[in-house]
């Protein structure tokens, strides 16, 4: 497949589509974005009271085991990008380092399977 691009008289969707068959680029971006988050943290407010799973089990301060978060409706969930886009335990343990093959097959194959 030729992946040359002519933006002469070519129309936003015709060049966007084509866009989406560059999985190098995917993959850059994305690990870009993994590395240098444009948002270092977000918050979101809880509209309803559920529990928020955990990929491991944990001990409460009452002793009990627990294997989620309880949140209230109204509660405030503090989300920490940065940590979680460097987190060793998910990455691995070069996990400031850049390494686009972590995307190596974009969203974009994933989705049309």
């Amino acid at each position: 497949m030729n992946m040359n691009i002519e933006t002469t008289s070519q129309l936003p969707d015709e060049l966007y589509e084509q866009i989406l068959h560059l999985p190098y680029l995917d993959q850059v971006i994305r690990e870009s974005l993994r590395l240098h988050s444009p948002a270092s943290s977000t918050m979101r407010i809880s509209t309803t009271t559920d529990i928020i799973p955990t990929s491991e089990p944990w001990i409460g301060r009452d002793g009990e085991e627990r294997k989620g978060i309880e949140v209230r409706k109204g509660d405030i969930i503090f989300v920490p990008i940065s940590a979680v886009n460097r987190n060793k335990r998910i990455w691995g343990e070069d996990a400031g380092e850049f390494r686009y093959m972590l995307f190596g097959r974009s969203m974009w194959a994933l989705e049309n399977e």
